[in-house]
């Protein structure tokens, strides 16, 4: 049979569930059969067996779940570049010991050629190491696992070849009852992928695991390229012919603005010989760009106001843009590139002007043309730079490194090669070449640092406004904010705010064409929809919403509103609204080191209540959800502060007790018993009819290695207390 397998996934997981826990009834009934018995060794194989179906259930889901989220938005895992070879090698080698184990001998057959696909790596890396381990665990003893790898019709095929051993009569539809199987298939179904299963009537069975070539942005880009691009490139900057130049009224500004004897009337006459030029000029010197209350009318005014250096920045600026294209073709987009561009000039202009500096020209300036370099690129490979822009935007691979692999030099050498070439100060042609690394200028003055750092940071800001990934990058301009000039939090919302707001006037100043400028508000709620949450506590996210309230007051109402209900969905049980089991665990973690650290006891107590199933079929599931809810009052209201309820899973609870020892927990735990079985429940419940029982374990001289084993050993301690009649407390020993 050969068939492209298709699955339903909760129907699978219903399954699934059912199996698991049919065998656990059966161990729970042996287990009840023997406790007549005097001896205990097979009931303890027996419960070790219950452990090991519910840990490997356990992992099964989370490895699931997080297959299921993958391509969503609260999956914060990208995709990076996979060698397909790499990852076979890696997964065989982590098999190798369950290999020995079953004598299964693996036969791995790699590409001559290695292939390079853009993947989830270590979900494509867990997804074939399960499904592996599970064909080893059914394989025929001493027979070989084949697998090899190879390339038909732009799909990668990974083929395993195996024998298998007569399947489990006592399970009917065997293959849905499969995890491995469907972790699998919701993995490839992400990556438009599919895999097919061949079966033979001896036990053969071949799995075909295949991926679309589509997936890879550039199958070759991992291989230094020596061909012929790289020489070009290389040859026009090394030639400079074929780059372009400033216009001679720019370039003649430009001169004259570095000489000491030049006139502001020369320097205007010059500018007038370029009409267009001097319009554009007078067009942003009247702008709120620099906010003069008096028309300025002729050039000799706004040289005279603004100084030789800030009318020669405009010039470059408006020259420089006039020297490229500005509007996008169907193989590069322009428009996105100086949009980018233009978000980072402003933003560094704002800088600088936070930070005193009296020529903000100049940083805006900078800003504009950081990235200048890439436009040669895009002049003779528009397709091809077009796709490395792509991959850094949204994956956050680093494009130097894209560039130099390609064509064996980098955009900010380029763009120091260029701005050399139109003369322009060393300030400028330092901050276009050290942009992405300002580490890399530690030899440089002061000053020159200085805004290769303000230029740095504007080239993170418009990462924020354009890029995917805005988590990472608002995180990464906090840490070199702070790294740089120390800013507050208030500075940041400043900035950020004013970049938002001066853009599109910017734009139309310069005559670039931007799409709808988002507030910073809206920034901050698209990175908190689509990443899960943004890396800043509540507080300073309850702060930056503050500060845009002004303008976006209905959507930072409502961006709180969600993050409000995010953060308790997080740790809270929707029912009872105690903590959860895994926030359960996170606190116990940190409880636990901290009693290891300062040599304090750490008590835990585990309580279940008595006969619930009975009870949920007697007075139904909405009298047993009243219940569960009234239990976790009388917890919540028997325990001190500092001391740590939660819902640990269905009727069972769980609390932690800090700096608490043996008998004082076992007092706690006595009291919670008698308040649960004193109460009169709601719903007509008399006094007596909801017990609990209760199991209670000490750390003192760091008995436990793990918080796990304290839990597991108050588990026990329960189970002991259910033994001996329930509605009682136990500790164990």
């Amino acid at each position: 049979m050969n068939n492209k397998v298709k699955m339903d996934y909760f129907s699978a997981i219903k399954n699934e569930l059912k199996a698991h826990f049919s065998l656990l009834l059966q161990d729970v009934k042996i287990l009840k059969d023997k406790m007549s018995g005097a001896g205990r060794e097979e009931e303890l194989v027996h419960l070790d067996r219950m452990i090991k179906i519910n840990n490997s259930l356990f992992q099964k889901l989370d490895k699931l779940l997080e297959i299921y989220t993958l391509d969503t938005r609260f999956s914060n895992v990208t995709r990076r570049k996979v060698s397909i070879n790499k990852l076979l090698s890696d997964v065989s080698r982590e098999l190798m010991r369950y290999v020995e184990e079953k004598k299964v001998k693996i036969k791995l057959g790699l590409l001559q050629k290695d292939i390079y696909l853009n993947l989830y790596e270590e979900a494509i890396k867990n997804t074939l190491f399960w499904v592996l381990l599970n064909i080893i665990k059914h394989a025929v003893p001493s027979s070989d696992l084949i697998i090899i790898v190879n390339e038909e019709d732009k799909i990668v095929k990974i083929k395993i070849s195996y024998l298998r051993k007569e399947r489990d009569k006592t399970i009917s539809n065997y293959r849905s009852l499969e995890f491995e199987n469907l972790i699998l298939e919701r993995y490839l179904k992400i990556e438009e992928g599919f895999y097919t299963i061949k079966s033979g009537d001896n036990g053969a069975c071949e799995l075909i695991v295949n991926l679309p070539l589509k997936m890879s942005k550039d199958l070759d880009k991992s291989i230094p390229q020596t061909g012929k691009k790289i020489v070009d490139i290389k040859e026009i900057i090394k030639d400079e012919k074929e780059l372009p130049s400033l216009s001679v009224v720019a370039a003649k500004v430009v001169s004259m603005a570095t000489s000491d004897d030049v006139s502001a009337s020369q320097i205007a006459e010059t500018i007038k010989k370029d009409p267009a030029l001097t319009a554009k000029i007078l067009k942003v010197v009247n702008s709120s760009f620099y906010g003069f209350r008096k028309q300025i009318t002729t050039l000799s005014q706004a040289i005279a106001i603004l100084g030789l250096s800030a009318v020669r920045t405009l010039s470059l600026c408006i020259s420089v843009l006039d020297r490229f294209p500005k509007k996008s073709d169907d193989s590069f987009n322009y428009q996105s590139f100086w949009e980018r561009s233009l978000a980072s000039a402003v933003a560094s202009k704002i800088i600088a002007g936070k930070l005193g500096e009296k020529e903000t020209e100049e940083a805006f300036l900078a800003g504009l043309m950081q990235n200048i370099g890439g436009l040669i690129f895009a002049k003779y490979y528009p397709e091809e730079y077009a796709k490395i822009l792509e991959e850094h935007y949204t994956l956050g691979t680093p494009i130097r490194e894209m560039e130099k692999r390609k064509w064996g030099i980098d955009h900010a050498e380029i763009g120091n090669v260029l701005s050399t070439k139109w003369s322009l100060p060393e300030i400028l042609t330092k901050s276009i070449r050290y942009h992405h690394s300002p580490e890399e200028a530690k030899d440089e003055s002061e000053k020159i640092r200085r805004t290769i750092n303000i230029v740095h940071l504007g080239d993170i800001i418009a990462s924020i406004i354009y890029d995917v990934n805005k988590k990472s990058n608002l995180t990464l301009l906090r840490e070199k904010v702070s790294q740089y000039f120390q800013f507050s939090e208030e500075d940041i919302d400043e900035i950020m705010n004013k970049v938002s707001s001066e853009l599109e006037e910017a734009a139309q100043n310069f005559e670039i064409s931007v799409s709808e400028t988002k507030s910073y508000a809206e920034i901050l709620q698209e990175a908190n929809l689509e990443l899960g949450k943004i890396n800043l506590t509540y507080e300073q996210m309850n702060r930056e919403l503050q500060k845009a309230i002004a303008k976006a007051e209905k959507l930072a109402e409502e961006l709180q509103k969600a993050n409000k209900k995010l953060k308790e969905q997080a740790i809270t049980d929707g029912l009872t609204e105690l903590y959860n089991h895994r926030f359960f665990f996170d606190l116990l973690e940190k409880e636990f080191s901290k009693s290891q650290r300062h040599k304090l006891p750490l008590s835990c107590i585990m309580m279940d209540i008595d006969f619930f199933k009975v009870f949920n079929d007697t007075y139904g599931h909405k009298q047993g959800d009243i219940v569960l809810k009234e239990v976790a009052r009388i917890l919540s209201e028997s325990v001190r502060d500092g001391d740590i309820v939660a819902r640990y899973g269905g009727e069972e609870f769980s609390v932690i007790l800090p700096k608490t020892e043996k008998e004082s927990a076992r007092i706690v735990a006595e009291r919670i018993r008698r308040k649960i079985e004193e109460t009169a429940f709601p719903g007509g419940l008399e006094k007596g009819q909801v017990t609990i029982s209760l199991g209670t374990s000490t750390m003192l001289n760091d008995e436990y290695d793990t918080p796990g084993e304290l839990v597991e050993a108050a588990d026990k301690a329960l189970y002991k207390a259910k033994e001996n009649g329930r509605n009682r407390v136990e500790s164990f020993d």
